[in-house]
């Protein structure tokens, strides 16, 4: 371990992991509409852009197989005081943690370092891309290949979780629930430097491309997602 890779990843790889649920959440349809011609339509409309079949042959799959792009590492890393300190090859890297504070019936309040072993563990880094769109001047199209985008990067994710970790574990993105501090990106772009992968990072810290996450993959097999509030 200690080591980066950069993947391509071929988008017929992640294909059976896409959620055509929150794709048809992202374009507005109600659940009860879900069933209609109309959802019908844009869902074969997506299926055939993903095949590389549509009008404009909006993911140009057959010219670029490797659509996705990925790099990672894994890192020994400890944890104290819900700080970890991750052992990369730039040196120790502090990841400050936050924990549940809200009232909790169970009394319990998680954080991310309760599934760190105590005695010393290993922890993954990983950014994934699917590129930006090229705009065609048909508005239906780049909406339809955006949002295509931002579905396949996270099956991308769930895909190379499973590759890697077996699916073990779970894989908290920056900028979400868990990882609420989006800034945690410098972070991950020192230590894997995204720009090899065509991510750029805003003074913020939010990615560009659009379609693009980042976080930590923990391998503690009975680590399980929560929300900070």
């Amino acid at each position: 371990m200690n080591e980066i890779q950069k993947i391509n990843i071929p988008i017929q790889e992640v294909i059976p992991d896409i959620n055509w649920t929150a794709f048809l959440t992202a374009w507005k349809f109600p659940v009860k509409d879900r069933e209609s011609d109309e959802a019908k339509k844009l869902l074969a409309d997506a299926r055939e852009g993903i095949a590389g079949q549509a009008r404009n042959d909006i993911l140009h799959t057959h010219n670029d197989r490797f659509f996705i792009q990925a790099v990672f590492g894994f890192f020994p890393v400890t944890a104290k005081n819900d700080i970890l300190y991750v052992e990369t090859q730039k040196g120790v890297k502090e990841i400050p943690l936050a924990r549940q504070q809200e009232k909790r019936e169970d009394d319990s309040y998680a954080s991310i370092a309760d599934f760190i072993h105590p005695n010393g563990d290993f922890i993954g880094m990983f950014a994934i891309t699917a590129g930006k769109n090229q705009p065609s001047g048909d508005d239906y199209q780049d909406l339809l290949e955006q949002s295509l985008r931002d579905r396949l990067v996270e099956a991308a994710s769930e895909y190379l979780h499973k590759k890697l970790c077996k699916g073990v574990g779970i894989r908290p993105a920056s900028g979400y629930p868990m990882l609420p501090d989006i800034r945690l990106n410098f972070l991950i772009d020192e230590v894997l430097d995204m720009r090899e992968i065509g991510i750029s990072l805003t003074d913020s810290g939010a990615m560009y491309p659009n379609a693009s996450v980042a976080g930590l993959y923990i391998l503690h097999p009975e680590a399980r997602y929560f929300h900070i509030k």
